[in-house]
């Protein structure tokens, strides 16, 4: 739709752009572009940064928008990756794009999360000795493993022998890794590993990220009043202004019909206004 304008999402925790699925099939009017994370391609969790993500995905928007201004939506871990891009575009002197952030957790300024430490062959090697299905890793016999994709290749390998059931890889999945999976009862062994594996890759990524300023962009978060997040940490940072709305609902449902209805409505006020300070409460500058 040549006539139409783009609007482009970033991927969530996932790695994947499935969980926009429900909103962009309503987004009428509207060339809607998904960015999907190449890590979904690997099978061995890797060591990212924010902002390397966010230049790998400026070059894809521009591959298919070579000017600006853009508008950009993240939902989750996508919120964040999206607020990064939007940062490095006005550092390219690329303005008055429109942000869209929806329940994105930014830390606050005195709650940094702890780091992860960066992945290594030795500290898979723990990891996953601490599970009973996995301590025949790397067994005599065996062809040496050297490096991480040859270990996760083995857990594949493991998995596809041991038939483990549903319950069984449940226990061994941390809850903040397990509510961003797919339904692992539909998908199959290597492909588990490589979501969880992009998964524990993008947590990586948030870990060590360090919020920029954005300072032209019209920045609108959206927040689902279910959900405990704060945009503290990120007013504090920033001298563009904050337009802040809520969406009855939690951090899955806003996303999902029925809930999906108010959002796209809410959106559509959001992409054709000339400003937003009519729709939602100004924060002001930090």
């Amino acid at each position: 739709r040549a006539n139409d304008e783009n609007i482009f999402f970033i991927h969530d925790g996932s790695g994947d752009i499935q969980g926009y699925t429900d909103l962009a099939s309503r987004m009428k009017n509207l060339n809607c572009w998904g960015i999907k994370s190449e890590m979904l391609r690997s099978i061995e969790p890797q060591n990212r940064k924010i902002e390397d993500l966010a230049i790998d995905y400026i070059h894809k928007m521009k591959a298919v928008q070579p000017k600006g201004p853009y508008k950009i939506l993240g939902w989750s871990t996508g919120g964040l990756i999206a607020f990064e891009m939007a940062s490095q575009l006005e550092k390219l002197d690329e303005c008055g794009n429109k942000l869209i952030i929806i329940d994105s957790a930014f830390p606050v300024r005195d709650q940094q999360t702890i780091p992860i430490d960066p992945f290594s062959l030795e500290g898979e090697r723990t990891l996953l000795s601490k599970f009973s299905i996995f301590q025949m890793v790397g067994e005599k016999g065996e062809k040496p493993i050297d490096n991480i994709n040859t270990l996760w290749s083995r857990v594949v390998s493991i998995l596809k022998e041991s038939k483990s059931t549903y319950q069984d890889i449940k226990k061994i999945i941390p809850p903040d890794i397990f509510s961003v999976m797919p339904n692992i009862t539909q998908i199959e062994p290597y492909d588990f590993v490589v979501y969880l594996n992009t998964i524990r890759s993008l947590q990586h990524a948030v870990s060590t990220y360090q919020i920029n300023d954005v300072q032209s962009s019209e920045l609108n978060y959206i927040k689902a009043t279910e959900t405990p997040f704060s945009i503290g940490g990120l007013k504090e940072r920033i001298t563009s202004d904050i337009y802040l709305y809520e969406i009855d609902g939690n951090h899955f449902s806003i996303v999902k019909s029925p809930r999906v209805e108010c959002l796209v409505e809410l959106l559509y006020e959001l992409l054709t206004s000339k400003s937003s300070c009519d729709l939602g409460y100004e924060l002001g500058k930090g």
